[in-house]
């Protein structure tokens, strides 16, 4: 499995000013931590809900057994069912955890578009400092790259738990989901299309 760390905090401030504003509340929010036997193991990100099941969007290579996720406003939540979005271009995961009617959570949608250089940002948690924001920008759409997309979010790069983020805009909106480390250096991860995303979302969901 992929392995992700997250450098200190004043890179991650000259990113953010690099890129200019991005809100940031909704993909904070609406990010989960994703954890294998009680261990940190990967994020994700609420898409749906109903009275008694949320929607994660994660990387394929996230899904396993006995899993669970770790919300904002409903704690821990165990994971009932998981699902592989069967395209083999794509590395795209559905988690479908248990809630209380009562308990509501914050959720993301899927952007209808991406353009290259827009910025983005991704929650992350990179063991062991916790949920972690980091900014950066699209940096390529090229349909050769593995996934479809790579991103540039300067302080990131590889540790434990950062696999299966959404890759959000400044609309809190999804345009990708982090699969892994572009080959073409530090910083650079690449990310799932939207397409695909949204297919994968309608069909598991």
């Amino acid at each position: 499995m992929l392995k992700w760390i997250v450098s200190g905090l004043l890179a991650l401030s000259l990113s953010a000013c690099a890129v200019g504003l991005v809100d940031y509340e909704t993909p904070y929010q609406a990010s989960v931590q994703v954890k294998n036997g009680g261990a940190n193991h990967c994020s994700g990100t609420m898409v749906g809900q109903t009275d008694t099941t949320v929607t994660v969007l994660t990387a394929g290579h996230c899904v396993a057994s006995d899993l669970s996720i770790v919300t904002e406003t409903c704690g821990t939540l165990k994971v009932t069912d998981a699902f592989l979005y069967p395209v083999s271009t794509t590395d795209i995961g559905i988690l479908k955890a248990a809630k209380n009617g009562a308990c509501t959570v914050d959720t993301a949608a899927v952007a209808s578009s991406v353009t290259l250089a827009e910025p983005v940002v991704v929650v992350v948690f990179p063991a062991p400092l916790g949920k972690t924001v980091a900014f950066g920008y699209v940096a390529s759409l090229s349909s050769t790259t593995l996934n479809g997309l790579v991103f540039n979010t300067f302080e990131l790069a590889g540790g434990p738990g950062n696999s299966g983020s959404s890759i959000f805009n400044s609309d809190g909106e999804i345009v990708g989901v982090l699969t892994g480390p572009a080959s073409q250096g530090f910083g650079l991860i690449r990310g799932d299309r939207i397409e695909d995303i949204a297919e994968a979302i309608k069909t598991l969901q």
